[in-house]
């Protein structure tokens, strides 16, 4: 059964289905409960970072990113948003607690960032000039919480999860692939206050 799903589906469907589900308790698994996780969640999710890919396509970090203090508020918030979300998911990783990371990581992407933040940010990204400061701090933002992101997910989203790194404009001495770099630490994104 699950080289079913696989092979018509693809790999991370099943690993999306075993991070959704509480393993302390009974689960249930079929053909149409993973067709609809792949066109529902997933479908969502891969269409997220397909968005956040797209707006930083002229990007490049080592000349164009901001530091924090020089981010629009709303860039900071957004940031701020995704250090809380690290905190979470790093201790219910450490707690083996798979399904409160999927069911946050799915929440954070559709909730703050698709329906709130990058539904504001479009003016920003397609009207304002491409090295306008406002519209680099957009960036800045999505390049920071994409890479915060990606790295969250690789662990149940392994090929999705290269798929997007291989794409992530990158900076000198970031790993090959995702599966070698270590988790993102909140401090990183934002400051504590």
């Amino acid at each position: 059964y699950p080289s079913e799903v696989a092979d018509q589906l693809g790999a991370d469907i099943i690993r999306l289905w075993v991070a959704s589900v509480d393993f302390r308790e009974d689960v249930v698994a079929s053909m149409p409960l993973m067709k609809r996780l792949a066109e529902d969640i997933y479908r969502k999710l891969r269409n997220t970072f397909r968005f956040l890919l797209g707006n930083i396509g002229d990007f490049n970090p080592a000349t164009d990113a901001l530091p924090f203090e020089q981010l629009g508020p709303r860039d900071q918030y957004s940031l701020a948003r995704t250090a809380e979300l690290t905190d979470k998911v790093l201790r219910w990783y450490d707690g083996m607690e798979f399904h409160r990371v999927y069911h946050a990581i799915n929440e954070f992407s559709t909730s703050d960032l698709s329906a709130t933040y990058l539904d504001v940010l479009k003016d920003r990204m397609y009207i304002f000039a491409p090295n306008d400061p406002a519209r680099r701090s957009a960036q800045t933002a999505i390049w920071r919480i994409t890479d915060t992101l990606v790295r969250l997910v690789a662990p149940y989203l392994s090929f999705t999860a290269e798929e997007v790194w291989k794409y992530l404009p990158t900076v000198e001495g970031r790993e090959p692939s995702v599966h070698l770099a270590l988790f993102p630490r909140p401090e990183n994104l934002a400051p504590d206050d």
